[in-house]
């Protein structure tokens, strides 16, 4: 008998995210961009529960636009 694993109750995206920010990859005390790049085959894409994949990260400094 295959024992079934129970559904997550969180993204493996916000972990990992947790992650880069423990690790001092997120500047403090300023704006950045994430872009977060997922599996094709990920849940969270398929409308079918929460983020199971290994997403990718892209952290990008904020740039403001310019107000003329």
């Amino acid at each position: 008998m295959t024992r079934k694993r129970p559904p997550s109750t969180q993204h493996n995206y916000t972990r990992k995210l947790a992650q880069f920010a423990r690790k001092k990859k997120i500047p403090k005390g300023q704006l950045q961009h994430v872009d977060i790049a997922h599996d094709d085959w990920c849940d969270m894409l398929q409308d079918e529960g929460f983020c199971n994949c290994s997403p990718e990260f892209r952290i990008r400094p904020f740039a403001r636009p310019d107000h003329n």
